[in-house]
């Protein structure tokens, strides 16, 4: 597990040998009746993650109420779901997909390949909102075999496709349903959807007539808290199970003091916390100017920021936990004279810059160290804090920004920097061929040259600030089991999770 073990130490170190006094009086209440309670810090603006990148979606709908023909473990690996299993041919084009069979959609519509097949069009669409559209775009035809049975045939092979149809974005979806399923999501997934109170809460049901393994827990209760400290105060008080995105220790300190029924688990995340650069600004378009950038970015001084916890440092929009990861973290040493002798290199006026901060923790803390670490080499920025909302129109769709923190929790994303229309407006023929490379190479060792080449393109580029990987922080009632100690995509698996007796 690659978090910073010296910073999750000197938290524990802190934590007292006795302990005041205990409360149970809630959490034996939620196992009594077989319910879990647990809080999120962003509330989405809708719940549909087929038109909406949100993670908070994600973890809401992900296996829960909406599923792919395949889904990601814990582990990142490819597995069954929808679909029970599938055979390629030899070329490595054309994928038969065989579904389980007596499955039903929460409004008992049973799934069929038709189904299916108007879900997966919808997805690949020219007008299609879906945030991974382009990952699909080697899909030539979708055929209906039989009623449980469905081949697709691609233009070019691509070592990801069945990791692609597991991703949260790619579920499927009724076309009953596409016109609500934002604010009244329907499924075939283990728990139904029953109530969304804007601004309070979510609640699941468990779905009796599921295809599978039925949920353990029946009801699911999801608080949206704005603030870590109003989570910490919930969790004093018993009112809640767990919280999985703990970024901030320093709230730990008070909980830990009063209470022995919650435990804290550190894992992983696939999500790589960047400072985003607009390439379209005059001056981040310089290759000199976005290196010094890089070079006046002390990683160890954010790191190193009391009650702040950040994951393994990166150089590249690559995580250590996969295979042929190249380590890049000395590319850009921290260097203040040599930022400022680029920057005179560059010949480029240097403007105001300003920086679009979203709501999580970490991007409030580290907006603050980029701002005050660039008016070091004479740049200065402003910054403004928006909604998750307004940071999706503004900057991930409008594009209007110059720089941005954020992470990117998407596994397996180094095609995003091939694409015309993404965000960062980062251009580079050389980078889309090693892209294009390696979508049409499923050999793993002639893959694993091309995944370093790619990342050494990114560095080389300075295209971004790559800073560390997000961790996962959790705190659990410790009578809970089955929650994922590691994220490598965003989830929330509810079926998985069960109240030891």
């Amino acid at each position: 597990m690659k978090i910073f073990n010296r910073i999750a130490h000197r938290m524990v170190s802190r934590l007292p040998s006795f302990l005041l006094f205990l409360c149970f009086s809630c959490n034996v209440y939620a196992q009594a009746k077989g319910d879990l309670h647990l809080a999120i810090t962003l509330e989405p603006s809708v719940l549909n993650p087929a038109i909406n990148a949100a993670t908070t979606i994600q973890k809401i709908t992900y296996q829960n109420i909406f599923e792919g023909l395949t889904q990601i473990d814990e582990n990142n690996q490819v597995k069954p779901s929808l679909a029970n299993h599938w055979n390629v041919d030899k070329s490595g084009l054309l994928y038969t997909f065989t579904l389980q069979k007596n499955v039903f959609f929460h409004d008992r519509t049973q799934l069929t390949s038709t189904i299916v097949k108007s879900s997966l069009e919808r997805m690949i669409a020219s007008n299609s909102l879906n945030p991974i559209r382009n990952k699909f775009s080697n899909i030539e035809q979708i055929m209906v075999v039989s009623e449980h049975v469905l081949r697709i045939k691609l233009a070019w092979s691509d070592g990801n496709f069945l990791y692609n149809l597991g991703l949260p974005n790619a579920v499927i979806q009724h076309p009953k349903s596409w016109s609500t399923n934002a604010i009244k999501p329907v499924g075939t997934g283990p728990y139904r959807f029953t109530e969304w109170k804007r601004g309070e809460y979510i609640s699941l049901v468990a779905n009796h007539y599921y295809w599978g393994k039925l949920a353990r827990i029946k009801n699911i209760k999801i608080d949206f808290s704005p603030t870590r400290s109003e989570v910490v105060s919930h969790l004093a008080d018993g009112l809640l199970d767990g919280y999985s995105s703990m970024t901030e220790v320093g709230f730990l300190d008070s909980l830990f003091a009063i209470r022995q029924d919650y435990v804290l688990k550190m894992g992983d995340t696939s999500g790589e916390v960047i400072i985003a650069m607009n390439h379209a600004n005059e001056m981040l378009a310089s290759l000199e100017v976005r290196r010094a950038i890089n070079m006046a970015i002390n990683k160890k001084e954010i790191a190193d920021t009391p009650n702040f916890i950040t994951g393994a440092e990166i150089g590249s929009h690559y995580s250590p936990n996969d295979i042929a990861y190249l380590d890049l973290t000395q590319a850009y040493p921290f260097n203040l004279f040599d930022a400022k002798t680029l920057l005179g290199k560059a010949g480029v006026p240097l403007k105001p810059l300003t920086l679009i901060a979203p709501p999580p923790s970490y991007a409030q803390y580290i907006s603050l160290h980029v701002q005050q670490m660039l008016e070091k080499i004479g740049i200065s920025v402003k910054i403004e804090t928006v909604s998750w909302q307004e940071w999706l129109n503004r900057v991930y769709q409008d594009k209007d920004y110059d720089l941005t923190v954020i992470a990117h929790t998407e596994s397996h994303d180094l095609d995003i920097y091939a694409r015309d229309d993404y965000y960062f407006n980062y251009k580079s023929r050389d980078y889309k061929n090693i892209i294009g490379q390696l979508n049409r190479t499923l050999d793993p060792t002639l893959r694993e040259p091309l995944l370093k080449q790619a990342q050494k393109k990114l560095s080389d580029d300075a295209v971004n600030v790559f800073l560390f990987m997000l961790p996962k922080v959790g705190v659990w009632h410790k009578d809970l089991r089955g929650y994922w100690l590691n994220d490598p995509i965003p989830a929330m698996i509810f079926s998985q999770m069960y109240w030891q007796k």
